[in-house]
């Protein structure tokens, strides 16, 4: 009888690797409902649960001094079991890195860069704005595919992430009138204002 050896890395997340695969239209949509349980030490918890089955899909540990957010399949022993986490860089500016190797070194490859502000234009009010950069798998699949880079990924999740700092440096200095192929930008669709309603549309 013939063996069968199935090669996984052991630094691959399957949870993580599941959430970033996008779900055709035709396995149609899934209502979901967040629960919010404040905790006694200041930290907020959020649930994302399935409303009909109310099946926990992720877990959101809000930390208050530590000003992070920790994303996790399970509700127990989030800060060791997590799969992310949502970090602030500068004031109204986050990364989504992955979940640091404690055996590693190097700092955790991130995910999305994501930038929060305001927007105003003539007579319009003041509005929130938001801005997410997320890497292009075709490209950067692509570029390690021709050899650019000699550097090893630290897992098949990494052909859509970046090193930190990159994201970051992508999404202040990128030309909106050139096309980009080594990352998308996000951007909310901002309400057009009527001046004779003076309501946003």
């Amino acid at each position: 009888a013939g063996a069968v050896v199935i090669d996984i890395p052991v630094d691959v997340s399957p949870y993580m690797e599941m959430f970033m695969r996008a779900a055709p239209p035709s396995q149609g949509r899934v209502l979901c409902r967040v629960e919010v349980k404040p905790q006694r030490n200041g930290n907020t918890l959020y649930e994302l649960v399935i409303e009909e089955s109310n099946v926990l899909l992720l877990v959101a540990l809000r930390r208050q001094r530590q000003k992070d957010v920790l994303i996790s399949m399970f509700e127990r022993d989030i800060e060791n079991s997590h799969i992310g986490a949502l970090r602030s860089v500068q004031p109204g500016m986050f990364v989504l890195e992955g979940r640091k190797n404690s055996t590693a070194s190097d700092p955790p490859w991130e995910y999305a860069c994501i930038a929060h502000g305001t927007h105003q234009t003539g007579e319009m009010p003041v509005m929130n704005m938001m801005e997410v950069a997320v890497p292009n798998c075709s490209y950067l699949d692509a570029l390690f595919a021709r050899g650019a880079s000699r550097k090893p990924l630290p897992s098949p999740s990494a052909v859509v992430a970046w090193p930190p700092g990159e994201l970051e440096r992508w999404l202040r200095e990128h030309d909106d009138t050139v096309p980009q192929s080594d990352a998308s930008l996000l951007t909310m669709r901002l309400p057009h204002w009527n001046p004779e309603t003076k309501l946003l549309t």
